[in-house]
């Protein structure tokens, strides 16, 4: 990681006990990102949402591809002229898909505060087509 300006030296930035706490889980930390860095005190679980059966091996499942047929790839370069993305791939994904996390290592230990205040999502579309804004909701609402 290149060092720039919006970093700083962990032992500087965390207060002793805070980089005591991260040592402890054996991370080899050098600098961190410190912009809205929030007090560590909880991990956040992301494990817990559950990927419902029939939908394990769906088309675009855990960030892998989808395979259009020959029918379905008829006239494909008019959809994607049209709507400046593949259609008819983003229709075959499934609502409850899960993608990997990319996070850096370091951001999968971060723990949050207990009492955070509730969070709102503004989802803003115009003309868009409805796989990918139910997608989205879909997944503003399981996780």
């Amino acid at each position: 990681m290149q060092l720039t300006r919006r970093h700083l030296k962990v032992k500087e930035y965390i207060r002793p006990e805070i980089y005591q706490q991260l040592q402890e889980y054996g991370e080899s930390i050098r600098f961190l990102y410190v912009a809205n860095s929030p007090v560590i005190r909880k991990r956040i679980n992301r494990e817990t949402y559950t990927i419902p059966e029939h939908c394990k091996d769906c088309p675009g499942e855990n960030g892998g591809g989808v395979t259009l047929t020959a029918d379905e790839s008829k006239d494909l370069d008019a959809v994607m002229k049209k709507e400046f993305f593949n259609l008819r791939a983003s229709d075959k994904i499934s609502l409850w898909r899960s993608i990997p996390d990319t996070r850096h290592e370091l951001c999968k230990i971060v723990k949050y505060p207990d009492d955070l205040p509730s969070a709102s999502v503004v989802i803003v579309f115009k003309n868009e087509r409805w796989s990918p804004v139910l997608r989205t909701v879909y997944s503003v609402l399981n996780r």
